[in-house]
């Protein structure tokens, strides 16, 4: 299962990646630390190479998770039938919630750290 994490904060990208890890799937996680760098990314893998699972910091420099969701949005009209989509964020404000849950790529907002029990979750539905 392909599993892209796109945030700028390495220990968070490390103690997600050790999460997976716990749960035997850290072998296919390729991480980014811009939104820039992740649509690169997304943009040369073609449909086929989506990842199973996405995700996505919101605060990040230059291009913010919004920013990055609605790029693939516009670019790859079909990413959202290969790849589940995932707010993974620190932010406290209803709004960034509300706009999460009524995103049509997202697929849950979840907060930082989570749970392994609902990364555990999360991983099971995929499969």
């Amino acid at each position: 299962m392909r599993i892209y994490l796109i945030d700028d904060d390495e220990v968070s990208n490390f103690l997600f990646e050790s999460m997976l890890s716990g749960v035997g799937c850290a072998h296919d996680l390729r991480t980014f630390t811009s939104a820039e760098e992740a649509l690169a990314a997304l943009g040369s893998c073609g449909t086929g190479g989506f990842p199973h699972l996405l995700f996505v910091d919101l605060s990040m420099p230059i291009m913010d998770g919004w920013e990055l969701l609605e790029e693939l949005r516009q670019r790859h009209p079909a990413f959202g039938e290969k790849c589940r989509a995932y707010i993974l964020t620190s932010s406290i404000r209803e709004s960034d919630e509300a706009r999460g849950k009524a995103h049509p790529l997202v697929t849950q907002f979840l907060n930082k750290p989570v749970s392994q029990e609902i990364l555990q979750s999360i991983l099971s539905a995929a499969l």
